[in-house]
């Protein structure tokens, strides 16, 4: 099963903390600062021009306390009922056409420094990074399942509460590059019970194409920019 980090070309596979903590160091210098969170962190998010994300979360000594991988995402998702519940894990309603709830969820959301409670609607790009994904049969129903609440309740949080299953209909693909460090990745364009999420895939992993349909185990990042400070 592939990380998180590999899902975006970040690592190889198995992930070694050196490896890691270099990745660290030098997407941080390059980064920019997205301002200081409500508990204090400062927040700061490289992004390549492959489209992959690195949010790094440091306290005042510089201390690393935080990172999410995600990917620069176009909004697909919207969301409604975002409270952030732990220091990881944010739950939230997915709204469908007509802004009728769709699905409870939890997720890992880039934002997640700045947020308290934000009831109001807002648009939302979701990547799924696909931990264990496989073709499913070409009929099977597009659902989400969220580790992370039971119920449309919001339970204990798991450091990996931002996990679950995601079944969708595969949209577009794309092959590209890690900036960082020139590995490849796979970013599918799904379409799914929550709306349209972009799947990151590690190299060698499955290659799916238009019109597939893909079930498995993923680690659902959000990004809603309008909760970035001004």
């Amino acid at each position: 099963m592939p990380s998180n980090f590999a899902c975006l070309g970040f690592v190889r596979d198995p992930l070694h903390e050196d490896e890691l903590f270099a990745l660290l160091d030098r997407a941080f210098h390059l980064s920019r600062r997205l301002g200081v969170g409500l508990d204090g962190a400062h927040v700061h998010r490289w992004a390549g021009e492959d489209g992959s994300v690195l949010v790094v979360e440091v306290d005042g000594a510089g201390g690393v306390v935080g990172v999410t991988p995600s990917l620069v995402g176009r909004p697909g998702v919207r969301l409604a009922d975002l409270r952030r519940v732990s220091v990881d894990v944010v739950t939230a309603t997915a709204l469908g056409p007509d802004q009728e709830p769709v699905a409870p969820l939890a997720v890992d959301l880039e934002e997640r420094r700045f947020l308290d409670t934000h009831e109001a609607a807002a648009d939302a790009s979701v990547v799924a990074l696909g931990r264990d994904v496989a073709l499913a049969d070409a009929d099977a129903e597009r659902t989400v399942h969220s580790y992370g609440v039971g119920d449309g309740v919001a339970r204990v949080p798991q450091q990996d509460a931002g996990r679950a299953r995601l079944t969708g209909t595969v949209l577009a693909v794309q092959e590209r590059r890690n900036e960082l460090t020139d590995l490849p990745y796979r970013v599918a364009r799904v379409d799914t019970v929550l709306g349209e999420v972009d799947l990151a895939l590690a190299v060698p992993g499955p290659e799916p194409v238009v019109g597939d349909v893909l079930t498995g185990e993923v680690y659902l990042v959000g990004s809603v920019p309008a909760l970035l400070p001004t």
